[in-house]
């Protein structure tokens, strides 16, 4: 009987989960549903159950630890309440939130500092087997340096024109295209009406006048900086060595977006900070795994 860990990363579209042996070699994965409890408990339960049942009936009764990522754990409220419904499956259970099993998996457990810009954005440190965090504290009080964040300066600024009385600029016009709308009025209600995954959509296009346009370079070069000084204000808080300090990337922003990567970095530069870039190699799920190999210490 082969013994092996089970690692869930567990999302608002979608449910991952895989097979690791104690060595670290993918034995299998499966994806199933939205994943969320914290949005729709009974789907989001049952879809976690469906992922580590199939897990389980591929691989046997030789798990030795499942570890599942869940986003807004810590806020919840409802982690015993999750644990009971996964004990079921009596194996030791680790929950964490989904930011630190991606940072078990980019760092591959070591100490260091994850940065997650996505739709919204975290700093995540893990040292001596202790976690640490700046920001994440979502849309209405932080997610600075995120997509959201990025969209919410382009509105802004379309709005401190009309406030000003100026002509709208390029920048405003393609923002104006992009909700298919003529004025601010009509924009923000449109805007109002949007999720938040839904308006920081809008970052892509703000993406792409980046290429040309100033305005848009300049608020990406903001919204970089800003998530630049909370890994100032994490690192400053953590015991370093001379050496760099391991910086892992997570999220479409600061992967993807060159004129906001360059201003992160060029904003830690201009703080001597030494730091080690380090982008996504495996699959989140693999964070279970180097959970497992550093002792299941939490």
């Amino acid at each position: 009987m082969i013994s092996y860990i089970i690692g869930v990363d567990s999302g608002g579209t979608k449910t991952q989960a895989a097979a690791y042996t104690i060595d670290g070699e993918l034995l299998n994965q499966c994806t199933t549903g939205f994943g969320n409890p914290l949005v729709d408990y009974e789907t989001g339960v049952a879809n976690i159950n469906q992922a580590i049942e199939t897990i389980i009936s591929r691989n046997g009764n030789g798990c030795q630890l499942i570890v599942i990522g869940l986003a807004g754990l810590d806020s919840s409220g409802l982690k015993v309440q999750l644990e009971e419904e996964f004990s079921q499956f009596e194996v030791p259970l680790v929950m964490m939130n989904d930011g630190q099993l991606a940072h078990l998996s980019i760092l591959k457990g070591k100490d260091g500092i994850l940065v997650i810009s996505g739709t919204g954005s975290l700093v995540l440190g893990y040292q001596q087997k202790q976690w640490l965090r700046v920001g994440g504290w979502g849309h209405l009080f932080g997610d600075e340096g995120s997509a959201y964040d990025i969209a919410k300066r382009a509105i802004q600024y379309v709005l401190s024109e009309a406030d000003a009385g100026q002509p709208f600029s390029e920048f405003s016009l393609a923002i104006f295209a992009h909700f298919h709308c003529q004025d601010v009025y009509t924009l923000v209600k449109l805007a109002y009406q949007l999720n938040k995954g839904e308006l920081a959509e809008l970052a892509a296009l703000v993406g792409e006048l980046g290429t040309n346009n100033l305005v848009a370079q300049e608020i990406l070069q903001s919204s970089g900086q800003s998530l630049a000084r909370q890994v100032i204000q994490l690192a400053k808080r953590m015991t370093r060595a001379d050496g760099p300090v391991l910086l892992g990337l997570n999220g479409s922003v600061v992967e993807k977006n060159e004129h906001f990567k360059k201003a992160f970095f060029d904003s830690l530069t201009d703080k001597q900070l030494k730091i080690m870039p380090l982008f996504k190699s495996e699959p989140i799920t693999k964070g279970a795994y180097y959970y497992y190999k550093e002792g299941w210490q939490n």
